[in-house]
């Protein structure tokens, strides 16, 4: 793809998306197939620990993007019409308060997923 887009010649560039279209999933499904074959049947890694990072950082993603569209429109609005200010500053406090939330979110998530694949062991 790099030669087709510095040279900017059509046939290139349309030769190249095409084979990235063809060779995108002959790439990546080896490496997908190796990947679970080594966390589930040869214990290399361990799956517990993927699958409670997932739980934790998906659940997380989730909440902050819902407690940043939530609070980025209530401090817009507020700002904006009792400050004045403007609709820019609503998201930038919101943002700087969504990311000092997320490190004890985390950790308040990290724990109840614990807590909670304790329980499914037993």
């Amino acid at each position: 793809m790099g030669l087709a887009l510095v040279t900017g010649s059509r046939p290139l560039v349309a030769l190249s998306t095409r084979a990235s279209y063809v060779l995108w999933p002959v790439a990546v499904l080896p490496a997908l197939a190796a990947l679970f074959t080594a966390v589930f049947f040869t214990r290399a890694f361990d799956p517990t620990l993927a699958i409670r990072r997932t739980a934790v950082y998906g659940t997380l993603f989730v909440a902050m993007t819902f407690a940043f569209a939530g609070l980025e429109e209530l401090i817009t609005s507020q700002m904006t019409q009792r400050l004045g200010l403007p609709d820019l500053a609503g998201t930038w406090v919101a943002g700087g308060a969504v990311a000092l939330a997320v490190g004890p979110v985390r950790d308040v998530l990290d724990g109840a997923v614990r807590v909670r694949m304790r329980f499914d062991e037993d």
